[in-house]
């Protein structure tokens, strides 16, 4: 009996550890928060204030584990304030956040005016998929 309560506990503890917010396997976090990131886009259009799509990617910034978001980039250029956001819109698992895993935002002051890496002249990192290694084995039966 005391066998049971012992792995009913450690069940629980576990199943509540993959659940508590924040204190999520970084794995599911980013898969989670990048589920909420497509449901979000939907209702985000070139145009819409910089206010709005924030507000619309809240949730799925929020679900994003700390170490794996990306600061705006801000400058000016001519006269007009750009802002770039950066959203967690897929992901590899190979433990390294690279450029092609976020979509870019680009606001002119404060107004939506590009979505994606064309205007940005492309991703300057990509994932690298970790190889499947081939196994090439004689087996003897005796």
């Amino acid at each position: 009996m005391k066998g049971i309560v012992t792995v009913s506990i450690l069940g629980v503890l576990m199943a509540g550890y993959l659940v508590l917010p924040g204190c999520l396997l970084p794995g599911v976090a980013v898969d989670m928060s990048i589920a909420e990131y497509y449901k979000a886009a939907e209702s985000v259009q070139l145009g819409d204030s910089k206010e709005k799509v924030l507000a619309a990617f809240e949730k799925a910034q929020n679900t994003l584990p700390a170490e794996v978001r990306r600061s705006p980039e801000k400058y000016t250029e001519g006269g007009v304030s750009v802002e770039i956001y950066y959203f967690r819109s897929s992901r590899t698992p190979d433990y390294v956040s690279t450029d092609d895993e976020y979509t870019p935002y680009i606001f002119n002051d404060d107004r939506l005016v590009a979505i994606g890496w064309a205007t940005l002249g492309g991703p300057k990192t990509r994932a690298r998929p970790a190889e499947r290694v081939k196994v090439d084995a004689d087996i003897h039966h005796y």
